[in-house]
């Protein structure tokens, strides 16, 4: 980011991100109790997103969402 730091990089030209427009900024604050377990559902797909201490652990998720130096996002759908 430039100067105009409330504005993505992909907004201010138009180079081409190869999909980065669909990256989605997840505000855990508002999600609601069915987006919180679709997206618990997707990740635990996921084999590359644990290892062996956290696999399954839906309390380290929800931790690792709420704690206030994380930032999360989504993409695509």
């Amino acid at each position: 980011m430039d100067n105009d730091s409330n504005k993505l990089e992909v907004e201010r030209s138009n180079r081409s991100a190869d999909g980065l427009h669909l990256l989605r900024w997840i505000d855990p604050k508002t999600l609601t109790k069915e987006e919180v377990e679709k997206l618990w559902d997707n990740l635990k797909s996921q084999d590359y997103t644990f290892d062996d201490t956290t696999r399954g652990r839906g309390d380290i998720f929800v931790a690792g969402m709420i704690a206030p130096q994380t930032e999360h996002f989504a993409f695509g759908e």
